[in-house]
């Protein structure tokens, strides 16, 4: 059965995240060339970069899964994570 609160609480934590990286770009003294070239990014490929990221992060998840389900079914897994 799908938790769909604890779905929501790691939802809510990635945007917390993504907010407090957004707001330390914006704020923190030292990083004026980040600031620049991200204003002068266009958003199309800004979108692209970071979907290609998580894709990225997906694969490697997927592959640590196929090496340790056959040591630790999923499962079981699952349930140490609740």
């Amino acid at each position: 059965m799908v938790d769909t609160r604890h779905i929501g609480r790691r939802i809510a934590f990635f945007a917390a995240v993504a907010i407090v990286a957004v707001l330390a770009v914006l704020t923190l003294p030292g990083i004026g060339d980040v600031r620049e070239r991200l204003g002068s990014a266009e958003p199309w490929w800004l979108a692209v970069a970071a979907a290609f990221s998580l894709v990225s992060m997906l694969g490697f998840v997927r592959a640590l899964w196929a090496v340790f389900e056959r040591i630790v079914p999923w499962r079981r897994c699952s349930s140490w994570a609740a």
